[in-house]
Parts: C-alpha cells; structure tokens; sequence
C-alpha cells in the first residue's frame, strides 16, 4: 500500500495529548482552524491535508484504507503513538477505519455526522460544475462563483468548493484533482468490508446535525456492532456541516468529550 506524505499544519505544546482532526471531502485543515487555534490551549493539534486535498499530494489510488494508512504513516512520521481523532463526512470514515484498523494508535474517537455506510451519489452536479468551469477564460472568482451557480444552487456550498481554486501566475487551476476525486468517488461514498467482529471498544463519540440526514436511526445498530458503548449527541439547528453551522456546541461536546484524557 504506498502512502503518500501529508502536509499537515500543527498548533500546541506537544507534552499535551495529541488531537487529530481529519476534514471532509472537497475540504482541507483550513475549514478546522477554529478548532484547531482552541484545542491547542489544551492538546496538541494536528490537521493533515488528506491525499487530493488542500497542499497533500495527489494520488490516482484513493479508498479508506490507504487514506488511514496515510494517517498512520504521519503518525508514525510525527513520532506519535497514541492519539484522540476527530474526523468529519469522508475524514469521519478515515477516522473509524483508523479506530477499526489500528486501534492501539487511537485513545478516543470522535466522529462528526458520518456513518460508516454506503451513501448514495448526490454529487454528481458538482463534478459537473466543477468539471465544467472555463479556467483558461475565468477571470475573477465571482465570474467561477456565477458559472459554478448553474450546476450548485447553494451559495455556501460554492464557496466552500471554491476554497480550492487557486491563481497561480494569472491563471485559475484547481489545486485538487477533480477528475480523480470523481473516478474515486464510489469508495468515497463507501464504506470498506472490513473483517467480521472487528469492533473499537474505546471512548467514541457521534456528533450529528439535527438537520442532517447522514445519520439516520438505522444507522445506529452498525454504529454499536463497530463501536460498542459510543454515545451520540445531536446538535440542533445544525445540518451537515455542523462544526461551521455551530461551532461553539461542537466545541463544547469535544471538550467534554476529552476532558478526562488530560
């Protein structure tokens, strides 16, 4: 399984307990920095760029399990062994397999409204959008946010999406590798076959958005077959993207949640 080299930003003493937090798909540890500058009075926080993400490198090879191998591989890199992870959509499912897969590296884990399902294609649209964006003739990133509105109506779905687009020397690129994210993508919405009673008995945590539909009640029986024990908390008013809808109760169920492991 080749890894590749994450580049990561760090905040922190390291003599705390360390923190892992793991972004979503189309995201980078930027869309983290609130809780990273935060975590860091108390933890040592670390925030890599999953593989086809924000400055990491990109690969043609991309599923959970070589993403968690990533992870390891900074890990190990980092010299840490032992680590609280908090991960959200795609980097909540590198989170469990990390937490199914390699449990002695992962002393809590904490999961943000993602389960470890197959989901069906909703982003079709957006690799439509994104594919279909004239970079050679863009000349501003409102005139991308004006073509990108015909294929994604909500404005801060494309903003978000369009954090990853880049002027390098005059001219727009997209810093991920779209096309390759969409060949990937039934990984992406999967979940991996993992070995039958393969389970994570250590503290778990499932924060969900009260808005979101990612995390539905039939979900919650695999939920405690993989992490028996996991307690849930929903945060209300909140879809999705909980951590940026509300953050200070995210942040709040993280603290709590971590509070004993000082």
């Amino acid at each position: 399984m080749q890894t590749v080299d994450l580049k990561y930003v760090v905040r922190g003493d390291r003599a705390n307990p360390v923190v892992i937090i793991l972004h979503g798909l189309f995201g980078s540890s930027r869309n983290w920095s609130y809780f990273i500058d935060r975590l860091a009075e108390q933890y040592f926080v670390c925030a890599p760029d999953l593989r086809n993400h924000g400055q990491s490198p990109h690969s043609e090879h991309m599923d959970y399990p070589v993403m968690a191998a990533d992870v390891v591989a900074f890990l190990d890199q980092q010299g840490i062994e032992k680590s609280i992870v908090i991960g959200h959509s795609m980097g909540g499912k590198v989170a469990m397999c990390l937490a199914l897969m390699y449990p002695k590296l992962i002393s809590r884990l904490v999961v943000v409204d993602i389960a470890p399902v197959r989901y069906n294609n909703t982003f079709s649209s957006i690799f439509k959008g994104l594919n279909s964006l004239p970079l050679d003739l863009i000349k501003s990133r409102q005139q991308a946010d004006d073509d990108l509105a015909g294929y994604v109506k909500q404005a801060d779905v494309r903003q978000f999406l369009l954090q990853n687009l880049v002027n390098r020397s005059g001219r727009y690129q997209w810093r991920i590798p779209v096309q390759t994210l969409e060949r990937s993508i039934e990984h992406i919405n999967g979940f991996p076959e993992l070995p039958v009673g393969l389970n994570y008995d250590q503290p778990a945590l499932l924060i969900h958005g009260g808005k979101s539909d990612y995390v539905l009640p039939e979900h919650v029986a695999l939920m405690d077959e993989y992490f028996p024990g996991h307690t849930r908390q929903q945060i209300d008013d909140a879809g999705h993207w909980v951590h940026s809808e509300q953050p200070q109760h995210v942040l709040n169920a993280l603290i709590e949640f971590m509070a004993d492991s000082r």
